[in-house]
């Protein structure tokens, strides 16, 4: 049985998840020759909150354009985030409605980095977006919004590695507490 590498990919793990110390993973040989994604997890918060905000700003770009080429959000969102996302941009264009405004992602808290030693992995982040500020309305300039919207939403969203950087995938409401304030 050889227990060396499996040693060494359970060391590496433990460091990238932030479970010991970085000096206590032992020193890789030239043939594994992978270097951690994120040197700790404010790195990976630091990255998941800026490939949201990217993804919010352009998403909100398109709903501004009333769903007009959804296509932009390409390497920006992937999974089931993007297929949700491009099914409610269709459904916009189809319903003539546009957005106005943007939103504002106000506090994020990471719930777990798991990155694996071949640079692949997933963060998954809890999040507060701030819609206060974003109107629907149809064609006519009339808000479609329901008054009872909250103002602050809070979810749970995964991120995906891909080639050293992250990219949402999924997206889901978060029921929990201590997101939004």
């Amino acid at each position: 049985m050889r227990t060396g590498p499996v040693l060494v990919t359970a060391t590496l793990l433990l460091v990238l998840t932030g479970c010991v110390p970085p000096s206590g993973h032992p020193s890789m040989s030239p043939s594994e020759s992978a270097t951690p994604v994120f040197s700790s997890n404010a790195e990976a918060l630091a990255a998941a909150e800026k490939a949201y905000a990217a993804y919010l700003k352009v998403s909100d770009e398109i709903a501004n354009d009333g769903g007009k080429d959804p296509k932009r959000l390409d390497g920006l969102a992937t999974g089931s985030l993007l297929s949700d996302d491009l099914a409610g941009f269709a459904s916009f264009a189809a319903k003539r409605w546009h957005s106005v405004g943007a939103s504002q992602l106000t506090n994020t808290i990471l719930q777990s980095a798991n990155l694996e030693p071949d640079g692949k992995g997933t963060v998954i982040v809890y999040l507060c977006e701030d819609v206060s500020g974003v109107d629907v309305l149809d064609e006519n300039d009339v808000s479609v919004i329901s008054a009872g919207r909250p103002k602050l939403q809070q979810f749970q969203v995964q991120l995906e590695v891909s080639r050293s950087k992250l990219i949402p995938s999924e997206r889901e409401p978060w029921t929990g507490s201590g997101i939004c304030g």
